[in-house]
């Protein structure tokens, strides 16, 4: 009995597979007896995913974890062109902070006023920071990028932070463009 306990324990646990529903106890005369388990197996919880949403524009460098380490958009056609597509996307950031700082030098008093001492400082939220971002199709290897700042400190106005034109295939249809347009981007703009 003492067995088919831990079992129980040990299955409900997740130690032992779902599969496994037949137990050999040992009986009191030392013979093994079967017994079936006869409880439906626990769904196994898989772990929550988020899906990141696809890339619907040419040449893009995704702007989440897809684009670490990869420094400038891709050459490849990785999305095929199917019109215009407009992408709008944002950042945002809430900051808490909490400084110290302390110094050793000897006092240097100037009237009553010790100039050696450091000003107070302490803890709180900075000022929050989001940025808004707009990515545009216009044709067959161009788009438009732009990239505002709506607050951050010392700027509560929105600005412009960069934008540009990145022309990564000939809307023409032409060999020779195509062939230029297979090995040169063009960026125009402010980035």
């Amino acid at each position: 009995m003492l067995s088919t306990r831990l079992f129980l324990i040990a299955t409900l646990a997740g130690a032992v597979p779902a599969a496994a529903q037949t137990v050999q106890v040992a009986s009191a005369k030392g013979a093994d007896t079967a017994v079936t388990d006869s409880t439906p197996a626990k769904p196994v919880a898989k772990p929550m995913r988020i899906a990141a949403p696809p890339i619907e524009i040419q040449h893009m460098r995704a702007p989440d974890q897809r684009g670490l380490n990869v420094f400038e958009s891709p050459k490849e056609e990785t999305v095929p062109f199917e019109g215009f597509k407009l992408n709008w996307g944002g950042a945002f950031t809430q900051q808490y902070q909490n400084l110290t700082h302390q110094n050793n030098a000897a006092p240097k008093m100037v009237g009553t006023v010790n100039q050696n001492q450091l000003i107070p400082i302490g803890q709180g939220f900075n000022n929050a920071v989001a940025n808004l971002y707009l990515n545009v199709q216009l044709a067959r290897g161009i788009r438009v990028a732009l990239e505002s700042y709506l607050s951050a400190r010392h700027h509560q106005e929105s600005w412009v932070k960069d934008g540009y034109f990145l022309i990564d295939g000939s809307p023409i249809d032409n060999a020779l463009l195509y062939l230029i347009m297979k090995y040169t981007t063009l960026k125009v703009g402010h980035f």
